[in-house]
């Protein structure tokens, strides 16, 4: 399953749905400096197989439940063949590559016809070994200040 949501021009600067407010000035910094980068954005993307709300549940909380289960993509950029999948957080560390690996595995099953992938994390900083291993999965990684 994967839920879209709205989509948004590459000039829009609002802040994005789902995006914190401690993560919004970090994904503005990389938008400063890519902002031709992706034509359009999608935020708060939803994505895998949901998980069953109990049986005796009302539907609105059964719907919500399923959402709630499903992975959740910070940002997809989208250009004529490309979809690129951003990560942002204040730190970025190997869970967040592993994040980003899960979801490039789910959208590449999702959407098999898409030429190339490729994966971003947004980061304010970088935990130690961080870079190492972005190297490793093919994940790109944009960080205001050098890793710690």
């Amino acid at each position: 399953m994967l839920i879209l949501g709205t989509c948004y021009p590459a000039t829009w600067e609002g802040r994005p749905p789902g995006m914190t407010h401690d993560d919004w000035p970090i994904w503005m910094a990389w938008r400063a400096a890519n902002i031709v980068r992706d034509d359009t954005y999608f935020y708060n993307v939803r994505i895998g197989s949901p998980v069953a709300a109990p049986a005796n549940a009302p539907d609105n909380y059964r719907r919500q439940w399923e959402l709630a289960s499903l992975y959740r993509i910070d940002a997809l950029g989208i250009s004529p063949g490309r979809i690129s999948i951003y990560e942002v957080k204040a730190k970025g560390t190997t869970e967040s590559l592993w994040q980003l690996h899960t979801y490039h595995s789910l959208l590449t099953h999702e959407l098999s016809h898409i030429l190339t992938f490729d994966a971003w994390l947004i980061t304010e900083s970088t935990v130690k070994g961080t870079l190492s291993h972005s190297g490793n999965l093919k994940i790109k990684v944009f960080s205001l200040t050098p890793e710690d």
